[in-house]
């Protein structure tokens, strides 16, 4: 006789903090998630969606009953394509709705609350005669106020599912920050976030950071890493040796790079706040998380690419979000529990990369993980392996290789020690080749 295990159901009532729009946020390990959205009077309208592994059941109660008017069914779009189940069975993850009553737009989607993280979107307006209005008898959806969540999940299952509501629905935010606008075109065009548009404890990393740059090391600064980390027995090349199966069994050199740590763990950040990374041409990191914490990355000197990706913890291959980003020095991007968590950096042009990133938990984390999560190397490359299973997911401790004075006094003297090789006439011309031909 088959066992089946006892299901428990979890449910809770919440105000929206704007009426008619936000998102819902529901992380759970879960068989089902039903989100009602409610109007304020006792036998007013309903709009529920009932979502399953791969079913998602959209309708609308009037009255306590539901609704078989035809103008009240609801149409959804696919928004991206691969193995994308609803729910995923067996995984503690977050689920979200979205519901924006200006455009008349409902998004589902999980992992990160992102709208590039949308799976499904219906349309409730459209234009007519040039106005925006609602299709069908559904202006009553502009008075939305409460929401109504029930979580169907595993008796066994250890974790309550945790709830969050946002103000406003999902929208993006460009990667690219700039600390202001000095044109309109730049205004409107999208392309990148303003500061004033990233959660507070990236916008407190970036005033910490914004003026820092390369000018005040000693002049042949990069030079001196680019060299350190190109020749065997210098300091950068023997500490990436050192670190070759770091990120693979089999001990690839390429899949390394350098944190050069400043400062102290304060206990707000995942390791110490402020780590210099250099990326010598060629190399990569492994797609990897960074703990569900915010940070601040600037590129200080070359370029790098980042590839985003939905997720280290599910059940199959990370999947590529959108296209990568090349970052070019003086560029500053961001990271938030929610955008652009999950990424992989890789150099892939002539010269280092060196890159400042700054860490930080905000307030309201009660939970700081403290650890990277990273896919295996050989598992996120091998075409012929679809799903990634637990044994192919790690956990980083984000120590350092050496702190940034130890560092900096370690390539200092062998750049000294080298240019005292070279006829004094000659220091200032090869300085400028090696800067002007890599």
């Amino acid at each position: 006789m088959p066992f089946f295990a006892p299901h428990r159901v979890n449910e809770s009532d919440h105000q929206l903090l704007v009426m008619g729009q936000g998102t819902v946020a529901v992380t759970a390990n879960a068989e089902k998630i039903s989100f009602s959205f409610k109007t304020k009077t006792e036998k007013g309208h309903t709009l529920t969606l009932e979502v399953r592994e791969s079913i998602i059941d959209c309708f609308i109660v009037v009255d306590g009953k539901r609704s078989s008017k035809k103008s009240d069914s609801i149409k959804w779009e696919k928004l991206r394509e691969g193995d994308l189940r609803l729910l995923e069975k067996g995984v503690l993850m977050p689920y979200w709705v979205s519901f924006d009553n200006v455009h008349g737009v409902i998004c589902y989607g999980k992992y990160s609350v992102n709208r590039k993280m949308a799976i499904l979107q219906a349309n409730l307006k459209c234009e007519l005669n040039g106005i925006v209005c609602w299709m069908g008898d559904h202006q009553w959806m502009d008075a939305l106020e409460n929401v109504q969540v029930q979580v169907w999940h595993d008796a066994s299952a250890q974790s309550i599912p945790k709830i969050k509501i946002h103000r406003l629905p999902v929208f993006d935010v460009p990667a690219i920050v700039l600390p202001g606008f000095d044109t309109l075109g730049g205004l409107e065009s999208g392309h990148h976030a303003a500061l004033s548009d990233l959660p507070r404890a990236c916008q407190d990393l970036y005033q910490t950071i914004q003026s820092i740059s390369l000018a005040s090391e000693f002049p042949d600064f990069a030079n001196a890493v680019h060299r350190s980390v190109s020749i065997k027995g210098l300091i950068g090349h023997t500490l990436l040796t050192m670190k070759a199966t770091t990120f693979s069994a089999a001990g690839n050199f390429l899949s390394t790079y350098l944190r050069i740590t400043l400062g102290q763990n304060i206990g707000n950040s995942p390791g110490i706040p402020n780590v210099l990374e250099i990326w010598p041409a060629g190399h990569f990191s492994p797609i990897h998380d960074h703990g569900d914490s915010h940070a601040i990355i600037k590129v200080l000197h070359g370029e790098i690419e980042v590839s985003n990706y939905d997720s280290v913890t599910g059940r199959r291959r990370p999947q590529q979000i959108g296209d990568p980003l090349i970052l070019k020095t003086g560029d500053v991007t961001w990271i938030g529990p929610e955008n652009y968590q999950i990424y992989r950096l890789h150099n892939k042009f002539n010269d280092v990369c060196i890159t400042l990133q700054c860490y930080r938990y905000d307030e309201a984390t009660n939970y700081h993980h403290n650890k990277f999560r990273w896919v295996e190397e050989n598992a996120q490359e091998a075409e012929v392996e679809r799903r990634i299973g637990p044994e192919h997911v790690f956990d980083f401790v984000p120590n350092g290789d050496m702190t940034y004075t130890d560092f900096c006094e370690s390539i200092q003297e062998e750049w000294n020690s080298y240019q005292q090789t070279l006829p004094h006439r000659w220091n200032v011309a090869r300085s400028q080749r090696l800067m002007t031909t890599r």
